[in-house]
């Protein structure tokens, strides 16, 4: 169960302020000694204030990617930033309790935490995670980021969870223009509005990933005028002024360029976070106006168009997935290349000429490639059914074929089923772009049957003498 109240542990958790303005790279908890994180603290820290936190919840446990492009909006604003190198995503919840768990029993009580103002950020499983916990730390988060996914439930599940306990937060949400979930989040989209929670929800170039640094500073700028909003940050006038300028400018800017679409999103994300908090001008009249426009509806209709596309492909991806399963005569990787459509995805992935055409097909790729490169064989190499775990790798290799997880996992099915020469032409493929850890190759106990393999001896020695 998810902590919300404990006492501090030492105070030599959290650095002095000399070292404010620095990352400290591995904490171990004082809570649970078996969790550790990552920390930063900004320029401007002072033990004698009370500074908001970032708490940070990366899917694979690696604390300083989403921290170092986190930083510097934290450095600007004054965050405290404590990322996990233990939260997990695709699995039990637990190891992301355990996690938050540890990091409230080290902080939440020093005096230089402002326990108002805790805020959870999560990507893809551990976004949906954060609703979950910000629901149960209820007057504590006041908002929640959440990148690469929505909720942890049904749309009505969470209008029953919202009925019971209210909206106590606000949510800033996105993706990658490339994310397999990208859909999901302008359904998202809609779903808070209706239900009539504070949000915002920006997408930005790239696939299921953390955006990069001026995305987060986008969503630390909304955090603070979010604060400003409900009283918890004040002699803001600055720099509401400030941000609401800049937006403009950047609305005025794609108006004026004729990207009629995306200056109707700058426009109404102006009127929804500054009504109130600054004089709107014609923002409103703007966004009724944009909203009418011919070309504008169009690409609306053409959004929802792709959506719908997508749910299909989603469709035919969970037939292939059932028919692989259920068949006894097993299916070629042309035959599952031909059913999931790969190369006439490929082929619209490679025309820049229709932009929201190409996107589409991007992310249906991704759709496939996730399922294919590991929900799917992480399945099967728990069933040691390894012939369909091969498919599966060999339908992923196919959309990217020289991505180095797929490599890996391929070698061990290789392995696996006895095939040591293709086995090592993977491991071989792969160390062409990544470097390998030839410890990590002899311990794997999936690479048990190339212990005694010459060429597989010769590769690690090769590894071992490079260094």
């Amino acid at each position: 169960m998810l902590l919300v109240a404990l006492p501090a542990a030492a105070m030599a958790q959290v650095p002095p302020a000399s070292d404010s303005g620095t990352t400290v790279e591995h904490v171990v908890s004082d809570a649970d000694p078996t969790q550790r994180y990552a920390m930063f603290l900004p320029p401007q820290y002072d033990p004698a204030a009370c500074w908001p936190l970032l708490i940070v919840m990366d899917p694979r446990g690696r604390a300083m990617v989403p921290l170092a492009r986190l930083r510097p909006a934290a450095a600007r604003y004054g965050y405290l930033i404590v990322s996990s190198y233990n939260t997990l995503s695709d699995g039990s919840g637990e190891p992301n309790v355990a996690a938050v768990n540890a990091i409230l029993g080290d902080v939440e009580g020093l005096a230089a935490v402002d326990c108002t103002r805790l805020y959870l950020v999560g990507l893809s499983g551990t976004a949906r995670m954060a609703w979950e916990f910000a629901f149960r730390l209820e007057g504590r988060v006041p908002a929640v980021i959440g990148f690469g996914a929505g909720l942890p439930w049904g749309v009505p599940a969470f209008r029953i969870a919202v009925q019971q306990l209210g909206t106590p937060f606000s949510y800033f949400g996105g993706a990658g223009q490339t994310d397999y979930n990208y859909h999901e989040l302008r359904a998202l989209d809609r779903t808070l509005d209706e239900i009539g929670i504070r949000h915002s929800i920006e997408f930005y170039p790239g696939p299921h990933d953390w955006p990069p640094e001026s995305q987060f500073l986008r969503a630390v700028e909304w955090l603070e005028l979010d604060a400003i909003r409900r009283g918890l940050r004040t002699d803001s006038t600055a720099l509401v002024a400030r941000l609401f300028a800049q937006r403009l400018s950047e609305a005025e800017s794609a108006l004026h360029d004729g990207r009629g679409y995306r200056a109707l999103l700058l426009y109404r994300a102006l009127r929804e976070d500054f009504e109130g908090l600054h004089d709107v001008g014609r923002v409103p009249q703007i966004v009724d106006s944009l909203a009418g426009a011919p070309d504008v509806q169009a690409t609306e209709a053409r959004l929802e168009e792709l959506a719908g596309e997508h749910q299909r492909y989603r469709d035919r991806l969970g037939d292939f997935v059932q028919t692989v399963e259920l068949s006894t005569r097993p299916m070629t990787q042309e035959q599952a290349v031909t059913h999931l459509q790969i190369e006439r995805l490929q082929q619209r992935a490679e025309n820049p000429a229709d932009t929201l055409d190409m996107l589409a097909a991007l992310r249906m790729l991704a759709t496939a490639f996730v399922h294919t490169s590991f929900y799917e064989p992480r399945r099967y190499f728990e069933e040691r059914d390894l012939h369909r775990a091969l498919l599966m790798l060999e339908v992923a290799q196919a959309i990217r074929p020289d991505e180095a997880s797929v490599c890996y996992t391929l070698a061990r099915a290789y392995a696996g089923l006895g095939r040591k020469g293709n086995a090592v032409a993977a491991l071989e493929s792969m160390a062409a772009s990544v470097r390998l850890d030839p410890d990590r190759l002899e311990r794997d106990p999936h690479l048990t049957a190339l212990r005694d393999y010459p060429a597989f001896l010769a590769f690690v020695a090769r590894l071992k003498r490079d260094g």
